[in-house]
């Protein structure tokens, strides 16, 4: 082996290493937020209960809900065929003021309501959009570059908004990936 193949070998060897320190998955931020895009989604069969709550109580009713989801799908054997939707109608500005909150998740169009769980039309709505990866405790961000975006496009939002659970490991989970919506 030549002396040039030798240091060629090396020169390759540390840029290696150094590009791998560069991309170490300790120093990335906790989430990442994508840039706006306006898209139209279509009207899907979805799968659901609805309640009223409040942003403060968001929680407890997520908690309380997603262990029955589960356990209804598993029971009757419904056909998902998207992910967990949250479609919220009527949250303002007021944290503190009562909105309806529907959970669900996409089905097949034949499916049949079961336990308290209803079946109905996710209806087509024209959105502005951004995914979010990252952990739920950000999730906040998301909604933040959202909103400053649409509204610095120019356009005022409906008082729909939607998260579609695209992927989910856990609510600390820097992997989590939602598709967050606010009807334009």
């Amino acid at each position: 082996m030549s002396r040039m193949t030798i240091l060629a070998a090396v020169a390759i060897l540390l840029s290696a290493s150094s590009f791998a320190s560069a991309v170490d998955p300790t120093t990335q931020p906790d989430y990442t937020v994508a840039p706006m895009r306006v898209q139209r989604l279509v009207k899907a069969t979805y799968f659901y209960t609805e309640t009223q709550t409040t942003l403060p109580h968001i929680g407890d009713v997520v908690q309380k809900v997603m262990p029955q989801l589960m356990k209804v799908i598993s029971d009757n054997h419904i056909n998902v065929v998207g992910p967990i939707v949250f479609d919220y109608r009527g949250v303002g500005p007021n944290p503190d003021l009562p909105f309806e909150l529907r959970i669900g998740v996409i089905v097949s169009a034949n499916t049949a309501p079961a336990g308290d769980f209803r079946v109905g039309e996710l209806p087509s709505i024209k959105c502005a959009s951004v995914i979010y990866t990252g952990p739920l405790n950000h999730v906040k961000a998301g909604y933040d570059a959202l909103f400053q975006s649409l509204l610095g496009a120019g356009y005022l939002p409906t008082d729909v908004t939607r998260e579609y659970y695209l992927y989910w490991e856990g609510a600390d989970s820097v992997n989590n990936i939602i598709m967050i919506e606010a009807g334009i």
